[in-house]
């Protein structure tokens, strides 16, 4: 798998070592640090590290590594393996592009029939290419079988995150995105229809998909699916729907997305697609909530220790993670064609409960958010009043006028509106 010489791959390695040590933040990642290094022999270089030594961590990687040496050698739109470290750094070819989350919404026309291609494609790749142990541990050998495991996963991940932060699950409860909204999955997932496995990326959102432009006029020329840490053996249809919720396709765009994506599979791949849509949207749902709480609850963790040492800056940290959380709550319904459930005055609440032990009001918050998100301004700060002089009484100037809470766009009825 090594196809660069190890003197290039060290001094690639080197280069990212001494970013690292600059200070600049790697690319966006949540189980690995990603970095891109310009070699003069070899031009940009994508260095993916584990966050963690953990033994999952470290065979998540390596398989990730198998699985795209035998991907790349049939799929253009998959990156290339070009190193792997004996402690599982790798190099991978850096495709160009920019993310498809960059494109806003809704994309291009050009994107939709692009994806349908690259998706249709990847359901016909040969399952026998896949090295040995790639098939024993990636198998799934049923669909059903396939959901199961990702709603094992989403358990997983609210265990995690009740363990970092015990309480976490009542907080999220509360707020109407706790893990019993969707235990309804269970029973519909027995009703699956069948569809052949199939080689699918499972975490299929804008942030993995690169986008080649045209400016004149603006279309998409390529597209590069990447970051395959959680590639696997399952469900055709669970990657199109990741794929075309997460883009927010416009109604025409999405129609013939599906009506393109059925005509370039096989009967076996796209078999049931309007009948489970709506159990695989509900599924990559409770995944992204379930990842998000997980992340969620490490920072509420923190903002506990912060809180319980005296920190000062433990209320601002709080009223900017509190507006934070309910755009991420609310950008998950609104993907779904969903009502907003909270707002950010609610999760403040609850957030205040949890990490302060009160749900009152204190002077120092206000319930005012501090950041600005959805039309909210950040709270004004009053002058104070200066103190008089030796040489007489102050001079008061004019009264301003009284400005009311709608002026200061303060409405704290207000929804974070779609």
């Amino acid at each position: 798998m090594h196809v660069l010489d190890e003197s290039v791959a060290t001094e690639i390695y080197a280069g990212a070592d001494r970013l690292a040590r600059t200070g600049a933040r790697p690319l966006q990642g949540v189980s690995s640090s990603n970095w891109l290094v310009e070699h003069p022999a070899v031009g940009l270089v994508l260095v993916r590290r584990p966050k963690s030594t953990s033994r999952a961590r470290l065979v998540r990687a390596a398989d990730e590594a198998a699985l795209l040496g035998a991907l790349a050698t049939r799929l253009e739109f998959v990156p290339r393996v070009l190193h792997v470290a004996a402690n599982l750094d790798q190099l991978h070819e850096a495709k160009p592009g920019v993310t498809v989350t960059s494109l806003g919404s809704p994309p291009p026309d050009s994107l939709a029939p692009i994806m349908t291609d690259h998706l249709a494609r990847l359901s016909e790749f040969p399952l026998s290419e896949l090295p040995p142990r790639l098939r024993h541990r990636l198998n799934s050998p049923d669909v059903r079988v396939f959901a199961a495991g990702l709603l094992d996963e989403v358990a997983a991940a609210w265990q995690r995150a009740e363990a970092a932060a015990p309480g976490v699950t009542a907080v999220y409860t509360r707020l109407g995105a706790g893990p019993r909204r969707w235990s309804g999955i269970h029973a519909a997932i027995d009703r699956f229809h069948w569809r052949r496995p199939t080689v699918v990326h499972t975490d299929l959102h804008t942030g993995n998909v690169l986008a080649e432009l045209s400016y004149e006029p603006r279309a998409v020329r390529s597209a590069a699916l990447v970051d395959w840490e959680r590639g696997r053996i399952g469900d055709p249809l669970f990657d199109f729907v990741r794929h075309t919720i997460s883009t927010e396709y416009s109604d025409d765009q999405l129609d013939r997305a599906v009506q393109d994506y059925q005509d370039k599979t096989r009967p076996e791949v796209r078999a049931g697609i309007a009948a489970d849509w709506s159990t695989c949207s509900q599924l990559n749902q409770a995944r992204r909530n379930a990842y998000g709480t997980e992340q969620a609850a490490g920072r509420l963790r923190n903002l506990r220790k912060s809180a319980a040492s005296g920190d000062p800056a433990a209320e601002d940290d709080l009223r900017r993670f509190a507006v934070q959380e309910a755009e991420r709550l609310n950008a998950e319904r609104r993907t779904h064609h969903e009502p907003p459930i909270t707002t950010w005055e609610a999760v403040e609440r609850e957030f205040r409960r949890y990490v302060f032990g009160e749900s009152r009001r204190t002077a120092a918050s206000g319930l005012m958010p501090i950041v600005e998100v959805k039309g909210h301004r950040p709270p004004e700060t009053r002058q104070p009043t200066p103190p008089a002089t030796q040489g007489g009484p102050v001079e008061k100037g004019p009264r301003p006028a009284a400005q009311g809470r709608q002026d200061r766009g303060l409405d704290r009825t207000k929804r974070l509106d779609p």
